[in-house]
């Protein structure tokens, strides 16, 4: 009788036992189930912040005359929180140059120049026609997108003050001035970003164009592009090492990008097109600080490689392609006008 009422109180504490367990399990998957259910209902702003921590807000070109970035780049800028600005800098309104090298004769002047690239001194008298360019750039890139009855930017000299000769600096001062502008409802300001290009003319240097088989680069040019590449390498680490910056080195065949400036500018009464042009010594250094490099030629083969350049672009600073209309009208851009090399492919400057 003692055995039997010891075995029934075994039984009676073993199922205890394991109704203990079941319940235990049965908490845990209910308190795994509400963290999971936290964590989903967390307000979007806090993962939107996560995901823009880091995100690069400004997209350098990096290419040089003739390359076809302004369909690319008008392409790009039919994205809502995308605002492409073009060149912010040119042959006459210069980021940075030396001193003319002993080769090369005095020349007829009228650039304005912001950092002497010998000194790396800012020079601030070439503020006003500098600072009236990118106003007027950022005021026509804003109506483009927003309207004319948009509120115009109170002024770009917010730029200039306390600038270092760092090039990136430049661009994200740039960005922030844009994307003020921007309202809230267009594209938020964590996804706010902006388009530029950066050419060697911009720190003085020039692609050297053999337009035929007899040009040659005048000991001048050559003195200059040295003194020209050490700007252009110091400018692209600068924009390699800011988090804010992504870099899209933009190529084309060489011949054919010759081929469009001498079309577009129609100086020289000649071109030879029966021998292929090696890239220009700017764009072969150029390969080493890219983030992300495309060949036009593949953009414009077709829709589907017109839409992989735009996501690779995008890709860089963290837009999605899948914005609304957006992927069949900037592939439409990039592919218009169609052709190869030679006249057709020319009006892709």
């Amino acid at each position: 009788m003692l055995l039997f009422s010891a075995l029934i109180l075994g039984a009676a504490l073993k199922a205890d036992e394991e109704q203990a367990a079941l319940l235990q399990r049965k908490h845990a998957v209910d308190d795994e189930a509400a963290s999971a259910k936290e964590a989903a209902e967390k307000p979007a702003a806090a993962s939107d912040a996560a995901a823009a921590k880091g995100r690069a807000q400004v997209l350098v070109m990096v290419s040089d005359h003739g390359s076809g970035t302004s369909n690319l780049e008008k392409a790009l800028g039919t994205h809502p929180c995308m605002f492409s600005l073009g060149e912010t800098f040119g042959t006459k309104l210069l980021w940075s140059k030396g001193k003319d090298p002993a080769e090369c004769t005095p020349g007829r002047g009228g650039e304005f120049v912001l950092f002497d690239a010998d000194s790396g001194n800012f020079n601030p008298g070439s503020v006003p026609p500098i600072e009236k360019e990118i106003a007027g750039s950022i005021e026509d890139c804003l109506s483009n997108n927003l309207g004319k009855d948009r509120s115009p930017i109170d002024s770009a000299h917010s730029l200039f003050p306390g600038l270092q000769y760092n090039l990136a600096d430049y661009y994200v001062r740039v960005r922030d001035l844009v994307c003020k502008g921007v309202p809230a409802d267009v594209c938020p300001p964590s996804d706010c970003t902006i388009s530029v290009k950066m050419f060697p003319a911009h720190v003085d240097g020039k692609a050297v164009e053999q337009f035929t088989k007899a040009d040659v680069a005048t000991e001048c040019t050559r003195k200059k592009n040295e003194k020209a590449m050490e700007a252009w390498k110091k400018e692209l680490g600068n924009l390699k090492q800011n988090p804010k910056i992504a870099t899209l080195k933009v190529t084309r065949n060489e011949r054919d990008r010759q081929f469009s400036t001498f079309h577009r500018f129609g100086i020289d009464p000649e071109f030879d097109c029966s021998f292929p042009r090696p890239p220009s010594s700017f764009a072969t250094a150029s390969k080493a600080y890219a983030d992300v490099e495309i060949q036009n030629e593949n953009c414009w083969a077709d829709a589907p490689g017109a839409e992989k350049c735009l996501r690779d672009a995008l890709q860089l600073v963290n837009l999605s392609a899948e914005s609304k209309g957006f992927l069949q009208a900037a592939t439409e851009l990039v592919l218009v006008p169609r052709g190869g090399g030679g006249a057709g492919a020319a009006q892709r400057a």
